[in-house]
């Protein structure tokens, strides 16, 4: 009992000036509320934690088999087999458009796809900024909130995408000059495709809208057979359109165009038949109050793909600038492909923790530590299970090295490749706890501090970029810049999550009052606009977006 009450400090000793000496000793003073710190420290209730209820928290962290695990797993598994998907058809396209023997035809359809994937960027920020406030709706019984939402998201995306088709109809020439000079053969084959192409602007905003409304309300299965199906049909109108009918490589764009219009009909047909959003508050344009929160997250999640964007941008062109004939470029983007195969596991489980915090977040019927407590839980897990994932990724990739050898005839680039790729091998346990980090971030809607976040590991990554270059450290050095870069993303999450973010053991155990009170403080937000919201928040004039975007990179 003695070791306990120093230990809460219950006993404190009075200065000369406040009593007398006694023995040459300064007199000690016991009072109530000392008493009763000290037995709370006993219990192992109060300071830190206590070392039982820290040790519960750590157990609770790994992965047990319970009812969270099972949504984390039927969360990830059909987001990897979605972004699968994306990469497979697009290898279809190519080799049916690869079968036209016509290089022209092949170079125009890339040089126009990347036109139209630049152009849709501008709302690019949608999935991430819908998904959180959907969920964190869904989540407290508020379907009317989750409705709205949609809907707001819907209008800006048919806003936009109107504009986008119009200049890409009127000014296909103008667009592709951003990927393609004047004299280049393949410009009439891009812009017969581009064309086509751009009718499916509409359609392709709405099946995202969408994917992110159903995946608000934890369901990524309906979205993934939705995509499922829709590939297919493209991938089966390829041959037809192109070689039956004779369309060519314009074929090719009209399939494409086809399964986007399907995907978009399904899509809003399921959600009207599901009242998840209502065909009126689709065709009225939503107040510019109701549009600030997700019009501000967006804006933070541009700024922070135009960072990540610049940041790969600067790597291959540092790995392009290391010899003239290519050994080392063409060995960089062998390491790239091999770094995205672990990627697509880990942006999976970054849209999961972006899924399952608000959820927890916004639970109905619970008071605010109760919510903050849930969200803690859900946050550790996830964090757990990037590590893991991470660690099964990095170690299978290890034994997969000598594999490089046969992605490329040459052996120079294959040799040039092997020291790269066990870095990035390695990289994939940070890769792991930062994907989820960053999910949990936007799941929170910090999106402002996510973004200051990936500015400032870029300025890490390109000034050690300069340093490995001046050591002449090679493709080693470019990759040992993104462990740099990984590890500043790695520190600020965890500073977020365990330091100053909304869910920071600093609230921990205090009242919901004191808890909500500086909830500017906790997200590093300085507006005036308080846009951290109490997760019991359901009015749209209530949910603000908290401060602090790929995806993305």
């Amino acid at each position: 009992p003695s070791h306990a009450f120093h230990r809460a400090g219950a006993i404190g000793y009075v200065s000369p000036t406040e009593g007398p000496r006694e023995s040459g000793m300064c007199r000690p003073r016991v009072t109530h509320r000392m008493v009763g710190k000290a037995a709370t420290v006993v219990s192992g209730g109060e300071g830190r934690g206590g070392l039982r209820e820290r040790m519960s928290k750590w157990r609770d962290a790994w992965p047990r088999g319970d009812g969270l695990d099972k949504k984390i797993v039927g969360l990830t598994i059909p987001g990897v087999l979605n972004l699968m998907l994306l990469p497979l058809v697009g290898l279809v396209d190519t080799y049916w458009v690869g079968r036209l023997g016509n290089a022209a035809s092949l170079a125009g359809m890339g040089a126009a796809n990347q036109v139209f994937t630049s152009t849709a960027w501008a709302v690019s920020f949608l999935p991430s900024v819908t998904t959180p406030l959907v969920a964190k709706a869904v989540a407290s019984g508020n379907k009317d909130e989750a409705a709205k939402r949609i809907a707001e998201s819907m209008v800006v995306a048919m806003t936009v995408g109107v504009l986008a088709t119009i200049f890409l109809q009127t000014q296909p020439l103008l667009a592709l000059s951003m990927v393609a000079g004047p004299d280049a053969q393949f410009r009439d084959a891009a812009q017969d495709y581009l064309r086509i192409r751009s009718l499916s602007v509409i359609p392709a905003l709405i099946a995202t809208v969408g994917f992110s409304a159903f995946r608000g309300k934890l369901d990524t299965t309906t979205p993934l057979k939705v995509s499922l199906i829709s590939n297919i049909m493209n991938c089966a109108l390829d041959p037809i359109l192109m070689f039956k009918f004779g369309l060519g490589v314009v074929g090719a764009a009209a399939a494409t165009v086809a399964a986007e219009f399907f995907s978009a009909a399904v899509f809003l047909t399921l959600m009207l038949k599901q009242q998840m959003v209502k065909l009126k508050q689709m065709l009225r344009f939503p107040k510019w109050q109701a549009l600030k929160p997700l019009l501000k997250g967006g804006l933070a999640v541009q700024m922070r793909a135009l960072v990540m964007n610049v940041a790969l941008l600067s790597a291959t062109k540092s790995a392009a600038a290391l010899d003239p004939g290519g050994v080392n470029a063409a060995a960089y983007q062998l390491t790239v492909i091999f770094w995205q195969l672990g990627a697509t596991v880990m942006l999976a489980l970054s849209t999961t923790s972006g899924i399952l915090v608000p959820s927890e977040m916004g639970k109905a019927g619970a008071n605010e530590e109760e919510r903050r407590s849930g969200g803690r839980r859900v946050a550790d897990r996830m964090l757990t299970w990037g590590a893991l994932a991470g660690f099964i990724l990095g170690s299978a990739q290890f034994l997969c090295l000598p594999l490089i050898g046969k992605f490329s005839a040459v052996e120079a680039v294959n040799e040039a490749a092997r020291g790269p790729a066990a870095l990035v091998a390695a990289s994939q346990f940070l890769n792991g706890i930062v994907f989820a980090g960053e999910g949990i971030m936007q799941g929170l809607e910090c999106y402002r501090g996510l973004a200051a976040l990936s500015a400032f590991a870029a300025v890490f990554f390109l000034a050690s970029l300069e340093m490995v270059k001046s050591l002449g450290l090679g493709l080693n050095g470019v990759w040992v810049s993104f462990l740099v870069f990984n590890l500043v993303r790695l520190m600020g999450v965890l500073l977020h999550r365990y330091k100053i973010g909304p869910l920071a053991r600093k609230h921990e155990g205090g009242s919901p009052g004191a808890a909500a009170a500086e909830p500017n403080k906790a997200n590093g937000n300085g507006d005036d606009n308080n846009d951290t919201p109490p997760p019991s928040a359901t009015t749209s004039s209530q949910q603000k977006l908290a401060p602090a975007a790929d995806g993305s990179s």
